[in-house]
């Protein structure tokens, strides 16, 4: 399983859950929901913080 986690703080934290999968973003001439981390940085206009967010993968256990 891929998961984000980012080093903006709280407040980009809180806004981003707030409007999961309600606010929506014009991607490729049609209206779309934001429902990642990066599109909603995008949208807000700050893709500059991009590089602040970090894409793990979840390890498995090998025997």
């Amino acid at each position: 399983m891929e998961m984000e986690y980012c080093k903006l703080g709280e407040e980009w934290f809180d806004e981003y859950w707030i409007n999961h999968g309600s606010a929506t973003m014009v991607k490729d001439g049609k209206a779309v929901k934001i429902t990642n981390l990066k599109d909603f940085l995008e949208f807000k206009g700050k893709a500059n913080l991009l590089k602040k967010i970090v894409s793990r993968t979840s390890k498995k256990k090998t025997k």
